[in-house]
């Protein structure tokens, strides 16, 4: 066993140099990590956080350009893992998660698209966690609660984003002026909620709007 673990440790300190290849299975079990713009890492079926934590703390330095999370029930995505895996895309599928992440994520991330697919959160909707994500150019929410979009979200969301989504968030209220802001959005898309009416204010004027899709009820 201890032979085992030294090895284990070996390898990490050795793929501390070597970052553009994925750890060695041993090392990202229950997770598995494949290339695909860099290390992708997906991880099916985790019901503790200290089980993603083993994993991060396993692959030493190795970054994870891309997190995957599938069917997890846990707390929350440590928030300091997107400086020390240098994560770039996160996507959550069919998952119960407390909240997004344990902590404001450090400031010098490196995050640029989340996207969000049939997600419980048990507490609401944290924008406010957003406000350090400056470098968030997408956002997509599908099957999510969001019942509003008002100055939590204009507040803390990154106002370079290009693509933002919401589809069957079961949102009802939107406030006037609320991506007036956003002036580099470039997609926007809003289906499957009970909205009967959307206002030009909600938007920048001018506009550098490409793709515009609102789905009313």
């Amino acid at each position: 066993m201890l032979k085992t673990s030294v090895a284990i440790l070996f390898l990490a300190v050795l793929l501390g140099t070597v970052v553009a290849i994925c750890p060695p299975d041993m090392l990202t079990r229950p997770c598995t990590c494949t290339q695909y713009d860099g290390n992708f890492l997906r991880c099916e079926n985790i019901t503790e956080t200290i089980v993603l934590n083993a994993v991060f703390r396993r692959t030493g330095v190795v970054p994870f350009s891309h997190l995957q999370l599938v069917n997890v029930t846990f707390e929350s995505i440590p928030a300091r893992s997107l400086i020390t895996k240098q994560i770039k895309t996160i996507s959550i599928v069919d998952s119960n998660l407390t909240t997004l992440f344990n902590r404001p994520p450090p400031p010098l991330n490196i995050l640029r698209a989340i996207n969000l697919m049939n997600v419980n959160f048990q507490e609401p909707f944290p924008w406010n966690q957003f406000k350090p994500l400056k470098n968030l150019i997408l956002f997509v929410a599908i099957g999510v609660k969001i019942p509003v979009l008002d100055h939590s979200f204009k507040n803390n969301v990154n106002k370079d984003l290009t693509y933002f989504a919401l589809s069957n968030t079961s949102t009802v209220h939107i406030d006037d002026n609320v991506l007036s802001k956003f002036t580099n959005l470039e997609d926007v898309r809003i289906e499957k909620n009970p909205l009967t009416i959307y206002k030009r204010n909600y938007f920048s004027r001018p506009s550098n709007i490409i793709t515009l899709y609102l789905e009313y009820v």
